[in-house]
């Protein structure tokens, strides 16, 4: 019922190591909220799993909040009924205005978000929540399953998007939007992006761009990709 929080060191390279383990809460926290790092430190978190089915206030499942050379592998969240705008991985700015404290460097590799059993409630809002300066962000082979699997948006009344962003051969299932890249303002530029070798089923629109009038330019940001089982939409841009 308190937030844990685990501080990594600047100098340092630390590890968590969770296989067989599994975090349960109560109340409107995270499962585990990482900070720090530094530009030669960080943190790698293995095999940990977060258990979400029974805390309904959960925030989110793994915080990332102004982490440098963070990696999470083989991590995997468990929920259902979640609370409004609940996120299983989390990476966020320590100061919103401030375009240098973002999530740098982070690694998301075979991480998996799903509802144990068909008898679970509604799915969860976000999979992967990326906000503002959260820059050179990976994500390999992760399954998600999520109204919205990846969201990607500015600190609110900021115009900075995260770029440098690679989703390869992510699996995503039961989505409205499998990836949206979402801008509060016009004047918010899309950049560095590719989204490759992924995998969408059971869902509607697996790229959507939306509150700007800008796009990368290069199509091939996107190639490599399979959409089965139903998927309408492969990219859509209401403002271009």
């Amino acid at each position: 019922s308190t937030q844990l929080l685990f501080t990594a060191l600047a100098y340092q390279r630390c590890s968590i190591t969770g296989y067989g383990a599994e975090i349960l809460t109560s109340g409107a926290i995270a499962g585990l909220r990482i900070t720090g790092g530094g530009t030669t430190g960080g943190v790698s978190v293995f095999g940990l799993q977060i258990n979400h089915r029974g805390n309904a206030s959960a925030t989110y499942g793994f915080e990332l909040y102004g982490t440098w050379n963070a990696r999470l592998q083989d991590c995997s969240v468990e929920c259902d009924d979640t609370a409004s705008g609940y996120a299983a991985y989390r990476l966020r700015n320590t100061t919103a205005a401030d375009t240098a404290t973002g999530c740098f460097w982070t690694l998301l590799d075979h991480c998996h978000l799903r509802r144990r059993a068909g008898g679970d409630g509604t799915a969860p809002d976000y999979g992967v929540q990326i906000t503002g300066a959260c820059n050179a962000t990976v994500l390999r082979d992760c399954n998600l399953a999520a109204t919205t699997a990846v969201y990607v948006t500015n600190e609110s009344g900021q115009t900075y998007i995260a770029n440098a962003l690679l989703l390869d051969g992510c699996h995503f299932e039961g989505f409205t939007n499998a990836i949206k890249f979402h801008a509060d303002t016009a004047t918010s530029t899309f950049s560095g992006w590719r989204v490759v070798n992924c995998r969408a089923e059971s869902g509607t629109t697996f790229v959507e761009l939306t509150g700007s009038t800008t796009q990368p330019a290069v199509p091939g940001w996107m190639s490599g990709n399979y959409l089965i089982s139903s998927v309408t939409n492969y990219l859509v841009n209401a403002n271009s």
